[in-house]
C-alpha cells in the first residue's frame, strides 16, 4: 500500500469512528417524574399507587404496592407514550427500576407493547434489585421480543410496524415477588427513543471518507 493510500485511511477510519459516537437519538417521549406522576397509572392487583418526590433516581418516582390477588400488575404509560410511534422502530425503551425485597421472585413479560390488535412483549433475564436498576430494549427484530406472549412468536420488522404505528398500550411490570406480604416497586427515567441518526457535521465527514476511499481505489486499479 502506498503512502497516499495510507495517509487517505488514515483520514477515512477516524471519520466512520466520529459518525458512530455522535449520532443523536431523538426523545420521542420521558418520564422523569420530577414534579408528579406525568399520567402513570397502573393495571390489575396493585394500591396505593402514587407520587414520590424523594429517593428516586435522581428525584420524584411512582410506586404501587401488590394486593396479591395473583394478578401481576403492571405500570401504565401515559397518552404521550401512545400514538403512532413508528420513529420509534429501532430505537430504545429504557426506564429504571427497584423492589423494596427480592426474595420469592418469578418470572413474565416485562414489557409490552400493544398496537393494531397485536402485542408484543419482552421479558428481561434479571429482575431489579432493592437499588435502582436499569432497563434498555431495542425496539427491532431479533432482540428478544414475542408476538402475544412470551412463548410466541419471534416478533418480525412488520410486527413492529403494526404495533408501532398506533400504539395503543405499553406495559411495564412492577410486579415480581410471587409471595404474600410487603411487595412494592418504583418506576423512574422512561424513555422512548427513536433510532440514532448521524449528526450533519458527522454525516459530511463520513460521506468525504468514502469519496477518498473510492479515489484511492481508482489510483490502485
Amino acid at each position: 500500500m502506498t503512502p497516499t493510500i495510507l495517509t487517505l485511511y488514515a483520514f477515512v477510519l477516524p471519520a466512520l469512528l466520529a459518525v458512530s459516537f455522535t449520532a443523536r437519538a431523538d426523545v420521542l417521549a420521558s418520564s422523569t417524574f420530577d414534579t408528579d406522576a406525568e399520567g402513570w397509572t397502573f393495571i390489575n392487583d396493585a394500591r396505593n399507587f402514587g407520587w414520590s418526590g424523594s429517593n428516586g433516581n435522581p428525584g420524584g418516582n411512582v410506586g404501587a404496592v401488590d394486593i396479591g390477588t395473583g394478578e401481576t400488575w403492571y405500570y401504565v404509560a401515559p397518552t404521550s407514550f401512545l400514538g403512532d410511534m413508528s420513529a420509534a422502530f429501532g430505537g430504545m425503551l429504557s426506564y429504571d427500576l427497584r423492589q423494596e425485597r427480592t426474595t420469592g421472585q418469578f418470572d413474565n413479560s416485562d414489557v409490552i407493547l400493544i398496537g393494531g390488535g397485536l402485542t408484543l412483549v419482552f421479558e428481561f433475564d434479571y429482575n431489579p434489585g432493592t437499588d435502582w436498576t436499569g432497563y434498555s430494549v431495542k425496539l427491532v427484530s431479533g432482540t428478544g421480543w414475542r408476538v402475544g406472549n412470551v412463548l410466541g412468536a419471534n416478533a418480525g420488522d412488520s410486527d413492529f410496524a403494526t404495533v408501532l404505528g398506533d400504539l395503543t398500550a405499553l406495559y411495564i411490570r412492577g410486579e415480581y415477588r410471587n409471595v404474600s406480604g410487603f411487595d412494592n416497586s418504583r418506576l423512574d427515567n422512561v424513555f422512548l427513543t427513536a433510532a440514532p441518526v448521524p449528526e450533519p457535521a458527522s454525516a459530511a465527514l463520513l460521506l468525504a471518507g468514502l469519496v477518498l476511499t473510492g479515489v484511492a481505489a481508482r489510483r490502485r486499479s
